[in-house]
């Protein structure tokens, strides 16, 4: 089977390699100049908690090219914040393209915006639990790894689902399939959203957010609201996820959140699929939630700022 890979960050690496490392077709669309030249000459070295060593010997910087391979699968693992129009061009340059499309990313039902142009047949989402980084343009750092969860939805082909695992699985990349994936999503949108939102209003790493008791009790506030929006949908996330949450946050140390790192290099972040998307629903349910919307507009408003002034 062929794969298709958008995203080369360090988690869209990461999960190309294993795929390549399991001996899968991995065609990859990268639009980094620096990043394409980096991937075409060297091979790509996976370090830590996972291990890989590969070549990626597809590498496209054209969208139309990277569709001719025709890939089966195509691994979604940008910023969910570009989704949309990610998938739009996509739909653009191939619109009889029939590519089951897998959400590899943060945030709170983002793969809504592949259902909204292709449909839940041709729709999967994948909740990572792993942490890494570049060490380098061709090395990724990974600083930890647990098992991965694939939404086990009804209306995708089940032979393509159980394929999937078992290429992950067989590069050495623990995944299994999950029907109530939608809570494990939300977990991990909490821990995104909270810690992840005040690291990037404060400037401060993990570690020092949380040695400051005003700062942690912001968070503690954070993690509580949001899981009573998960409880308010119907998700069991119960109350002891609150300490699970913060003894999580505990073990991060002088660590920069990706989303603090964006803002550090003025890029947009997915605020609006953490800490907007949680507003939303809690508005949907009359749920007030004030530390929650307090970070979503403070954070939006700094990465209103924080872009205008990279375009300026």
């Amino acid at each position: 089977m062929t794969y298709g890979l958008i995203g080369t960050g360090p988690v869209g690496c990461t999960l190309g390699a294993h795929l390549v490392k399991a001996g899968q077709r991995v065609s990859v669309f990268c639009i980094e100049p620096e990043k394409t030249v980096a991937l075409r000459q060297k091979p790509l070295a996976i370090r830590g908690a996972l291990d890989a060593d590969v070549r990626m010997d597809e590498i496209h910087d054209n969208l139309k090219d990277f569709l001719q391979a025709a890939p089966e699968v195509i691994l979604l693992a940008t910023k969910s914040c570009h989704s949309a129009q990610v998938l739009d061009e996509i739909r653009h340059c191939a619109p009889r393209l029939n590519s089951l499309f897998v959400s590899c990313q943060n945030g709170l039902d983002v793969e809504r915006y592949i259902e909204q142009r292709f449909g839940t047949d041709r729709m999967l989402r994948m909740i990572l639990h792993f942490g890494c980084g570049f060490k380098t343009l061709n090395e990724i750092q990974v600083f930890f790894s647990h098992t991965h969860v694939l939404s086990d939805r009804g209306e995708v082909n089940s032979s393509l689902k159980e394929k999937l695992i078992k290429d992950f699985n067989d590069g050495g990349f623990p995944m299994v399939l999950q029907k109530d994936y939608r809570t494990e999503a939300f977990k991990k949108a909490i821990l995104n959203a909270s810690l992840s939102t005040v690291c990037s209003l404060t400037g401060l790493t993990m570690k020092d957010a949380l040695e400051d008791p005003n700062i942690k009790k912001v968070v503690k506030d954070m993690v509580r609201e949001a899981i009573g929006i998960a409880q308010a949908e119907g998700l069991a996330v119960g109350n002891d996820f609150e300490e699970y949450a913060m003894n999580y946050f505990a073990k991060g140390g002088h660590h920069k959140p990706s989303m603090l790192v964006d803002i550090e290099n003025g890029r947009k972040t997915e605020n609006e699929d953490l800490c907007g998307r949680m507003v939303e629903l809690a508005n949907q349910r009359s749920l007030a939630v004030p530390v929650v919307h307090t970070a979503y507009a403070f954070m939006r408003n700094l990465e209103k700022r924080i872009l205008a002034r990279g375009n300026a």
